[in-house]
């Protein structure tokens, strides 16, 4: 049964190549999960660096919430690099000590990725030290988010993998600063060193190709001439990224969940053969359903 919402300020995030735009179903229904809610689905620069943009976004909230402090609720929702940036604030609302302190441990590698996190994050103390966060914030959820990465090596072959170095070295010509981000560990690194308490965390993974389809990758890779192209992925995935990625509590580092076990979960919308695709997973029927069990609780 849908709650009455009207002190909860639901922040939306899209991902890679799409915009809020693009987030207008899944915002219609969180409207209609938590009725009278007010909705924070805007367009940001996908192409920055991700923990830029989740400790931007974090300020913004704390902007947004200090100026209106009828809110007393806060939920994220993040599709694909949308969830990872939902991370980074949830992370930098809740445990701002650990964040800066390992930002400023880190820095020496790469002073520009750190100093602009740590400048933000200096500011939002500053900015929101009268605010009770771990009260405010109830939960973050995350469609297809690549927890692990994305185009991981282990996803790929070796053709793929120097496909994919390839892919990096044009994203940085281009300015796409998130791409390493995407395909390393370089961000699963800090998340290791943080330590969130409380709030609660959902993801949820699609599965365009699975088990109980007839065609599959693993089908396509044991065609002794395609599978030399690297088309074999492990299954099930959603052609861009793994089950294994997307569940948290499957993750090579540490989160920054302090107890998966009571903090987290993962559903997986293809148990029952549901084609859900990464691209269209945040407007997906069964998707809402799985928000409309977790979000009121938060």
């Amino acid at each position: 049964m849908p709650v009455n919402a009207q002190n909860t300020l639901v922040v939306i995030r899209h991902g890679i190549f799409s915009d809020a735009t693009a987030m207008s179903i899944l915002e219609t229904a969180c409207r209609r999960i938590l009725p009278n809610c007010q909705v924070d689905n805007q367009t940001y620069r996908w192409q920055d660096s991700i923990l830029h943009s989740g400790v931007t976004l974090a300020r913004h909230i704390g902007q947004s919430i200090s100026s209106q402090p009828a809110f007393n609720k806060l939920i994220l929702v993040g599709h694909s690099q949308g969830g990872l940036v939902c991370r980074i604030a949830a992370a930098a609302l809740l445990s701002p000590s650990d964040f800066h302190a390992i930002l400023q441990k880190l820095r020496a590698s790469d002073d520009y990725y750190y100093n602009v996190a740590i400048d933000e994050l200096s500011a939002l103390v500053r900015e929101t030290s009268s605010l009770n966060w771990p009260k405010i914030v109830g939960g973050v959820a995350m469609l297809a988010t690549p927890n692990s990465g994305a185009i991981t090596y282990g996803q790929l072959s070796l053709q793929a993998q120097l496909a994919v170095g390839a892919a990096k070295h044009l994203a940085s010509l281009r300015g796409w600063n998130n791409f390493d981000e995407l395909t390393t560990d370089k961000l699963f690194r800090v998340f290791q060193h943080i330590r969130v308490p409380s709030a609660h965390y959902l993801s949820v993974s699609g599965s365009r190709i699975n088990k109980f389809r007839s065609l599959s990758v693993r089908t396509l890779s044991s065609i002794p001439v395609v599978g030399r192209l690297g088309l074999y992925l492990d299954l099930p995935n959603d052609l861009v990224v793994e089950d294994s990625s997307v569940d948290i509590s499957k993750a090579p580092l540490p989160s920054e969940i302090e107890d998966l076990a009571v903090q987290y979960r993962h559903v997986r919308t293809y148990t029952d053969c549901i084609d859900v695709s990464h691209t269209a997973i945040h407007s997906n029927s069964a998707v809402e359903q799985v928000l409309g069990l977790y979000l009121p609780k938060w």
